[in-house]
């Protein structure tokens, strides 16, 4: 399970190691990675899942080692899920402590440091990004929710590319467009010369 936490850095983890101790010392978390290293992933994560979407694009058009393909194809099917599922978990988490920490009176605003005030001040912003950050996955997980495994299987040994269609949603733009077709053409040769 990734650590809810993990999108803070050093001064968010004082923050709220600050105003968690007035409150309650249960909340005290472990807190093992930083914002920039979790948007990596973040970033990673849309990386892999549009290459899967290609990958599923090519396998239209390919019958070889098709058993094959499709027992690995599910498995990262399942895995990109489960992973949308832990990051959309994690930022909703992390968004209802800053939220909560917000509200906490300001009896203790004192102990912070003037950066760490200066940071604190500025939270509203960070949660603000963080609902933008939630929306966006869920935007994701909502198309992948739209692909039964079962009826992209049937469908796609029937030739059919409606479900591919259906993944990729209605999008008039000309770029959107031609990256579809090119991923329909039938793929070049291989040159051994």
């Amino acid at each position: 399970m990734i650590n809810p936490y993990c999108y803070l850095d050093d001064l968010y983890i004082n923050v709220f190691k600050t105003f968690h101790n007035a409150v309650d010392n249960v909340k005290l978390k472990v807190y093992e990675k930083t914002k920039d290293e979790i948007r990596g992933e973040v970033l990673e994560m849309k990386d892999t899942l549009e290459d899967l979407i290609e990958g599923m694009a090519k396998f239209i058009r390919r019958e070889d080692d098709r058993e094959k393909y499709e027992e690995v194809e599910k498995k990262d099917y399942d895995g990109y899920r489960n992973r949308l599922d832990e990051h959309i978990k994690c930022l909703t988490d992390l968004r209802r402590e800053m939220e909560e920490c917000r509200e906490l009176r300001y009896e203790n605003y004192w102990k912070l440091t003037d950066e760490e005030q200066t940071r604190f001040r500025s939270m509203p912003e960070d949660i603000d990004l963080i609902k933008s950050r939630i929306n966006d996955l869920q935007r994701v997980e909502t198309k992948l929710s739209s692909v039964h495994w079962d009826k992209v299987t049937a469908e796609r040994r029937s030739g059919s590319r409606s479900w591919l269609d259906k993944f990729l949603g209605e999008d008039s733009s000309a770029k959107k467009e031609e990256e579809k077709k090119k991923w329909f053409e039938e793929p070049e040769a291989d040159d051994f010369s």
